[in-house]
């Protein structure tokens, strides 16, 4: 037979007549005193947690994380008949202020007036849910946080900056609270499937180019220096040519042996001769330079990111038109810096062999 619990309040005030009486009342609640124990435990006890990070670029708005938290409140309510006790949302913004919202309403209906962009957003929902195998309702509790921009949202969060060795990529973290292992692997499955759909697609091949990126423009500043290079070699040694046919040619005549050997003196000496070593000082100076320059503007190109945008106020969809066009500007100053680089390489190389063939 179950033991109701009481509650007692008692008042006691006192009248200029000196009276003294006790008012009374009392509370009483369905469970024994084991049964209230464990409900206050499933409460305040000692959950269990799942994370989970996920890396890379979206595009969120309102909506999207309305249809989030539809999809969590569907699954808990159709599979354990929980009961939602609130979700709290917190954005952050670029300017180190953040804002605290109570309800799913105030989310919805949620209009910021300031001119700040929207960096971040941790989203918390609770339930009270209970197992088939317990006999009182224990609290779950799922958050999740989305980061558009790690560098600006670092400080903000312990956490979170353990967690996110990738840090020019966005990210989104999720964290599930539970006391039923099979329900928080569920949950942290279903959302994991879910949110991995937000992220932009992108294909294999500029996956792969951007794993590798050291590796692929090591391999184009390599193919195309062995093109400049064989130029080079090809007309220096056209060059070489010619200066011996004039030496043999020279040696056959019928001048004397005294002026023989001043030609030959004269062209061991001869200004075009020793300058060449200094055309070939130069043209690898100039080479090196250029390799560099395109080396480090095809891994930059290769390695480039969109950024990722929370569109949760008027000034962060201004910020996104402003941030694409400064991307495709980027891109096309990587794209001339390494034409250039590459233009510049072969200019070099037949400007100096053209001054090494001028008699």
């Amino acid at each position: 037979m179950k033991k109701s619990l009481q509650v007692t309040h008692e008042v006691s005030e006192s009248d200029n007549t000196n009276t003294d009486y006790k008012q009374k009342g009392y509370l009483a609640l369905p469970f024994d005193e084991s049964q209230f124990a464990e409900f206050v435990k499933g409460l305040l006890g000692t959950p269990q947690t799942i994370t989970k990070n996920l890396f890379g670029e979206f595009d969120l708005d309102l909506s999207e994380l309305q249809n989030i938290h539809y999809l969590i409140n569907q699954r808990v309510r159709q599979q354990n008949g929980g009961k939602f006790l609130q979700l709290k949302s917190q954005i952050y913004f670029n300017d180190d202020s953040s804002i605290i919202l109570s309800s799913f309403e105030e989310l919805s209906t949620y209009n910021e007036v300031k001119k700040v962009v929207s960096i971040a957003i941790r989203m918390t929902w609770s339930y009270l849910i209970q197992f088939p195998d317990k006999d009182v309702p224990e609290r779950q509790e799922i958050e999740i946080l989305f980061v558009c921009n790690f560098n600006e949202y670092e400080g903000r969060d312990n956490l979170i900056a353990l967690m996110s060795p990738r840090r020019n990529i966005a990210s989104i973290h999720i964290r599930i609270e539970h006391t039923a292992r099979t329900w928080g692997a569920d949950m942290e499955t279903l959302l994991t499937n879910y949110l991995q759909g937000l992220f932009r697609k992108e294909n294999s091949f500029r996956r792969f180019m951007r794993s590798n990126a050291l590796l692929c423009s090591a391999f184009v500043t390599m193919f195309w220096g062995m093109i400049t290079t064989y130029l080079w070699s090809d007309r220096s040694s056209k060059i070489l040519e010619k200066r011996k046919a004039e030496i043999d040619d020279f040696l056959k005549s019928n001048d004397s042996l005294n002026d023989k050997l001043n030609y030959l003196i004269s062209s061991v000496l001869d200004y075009k001769s020793t300058q060449f070593n200094n055309d070939k000082f130069v043209f690898s100076l100039v080479m090196g330079l250029c390799i560099i320059i395109s080396m480090t503007s095809i891994i930059a190109l290769l390695r480039s990111r969109k950024k990722s945008f929370l569109l949760l106020s008027k000034e962060s969809y201004k910020f996104k038109i402003d941030t694409e066009n400064d991307y495709r500007g980027a891109i096309t100053l990587y794209i001339v810096g390494i034409v250039v680089s590459i233009g510049v390489n072969i200019v070099s190389a037949f400007i100096l062999t053209y001054f090494m063939s001028v008699d």
